[in-house]
């Protein structure tokens, strides 16, 4: 990292211990970098992708709220726009 130029903000830092449903881990493993102590954290978004220790689809359940929500206003907003303005600008 210090050859490359590259800083970690470890205030943003934090890991997982990825493991199967069945086993059970009953205390938190110390990680450190640069004598900082880094948070152990179950689940974590990693480009817009959440990861959690089980790596299943379970975390994902507020993207669907999110969509929802999305989905919902334009299928009311639908019946008030016209369709042939959505090919002449670019809706950002």
């Amino acid at each position: 990292m210090k050859v490359n130029k590259l800083s970690v903000n470890i205030d943003k830092t934090s890991y997982v211990l990825f493991k199967s449903k069945q086993k059970q881990i009953s205390s938190k493993i110390p990680l450190s970098f640069d004598d900082n102590l880094l948070k152990q954290e179950q689940t974590v978004k990693f480009l817009g992708v959440f990861i959690d220790q089980n790596l299943s689809w379970k975390s994902h359940s507020n993207v669907y709220k999110t969509i929802s929500k999305s989905i919902g206003t334009i299928y009311r907003t639908s019946f008030v726009l016209s369709t042939k303005l959505s090919y002449f600008y670019i809706i950002p």
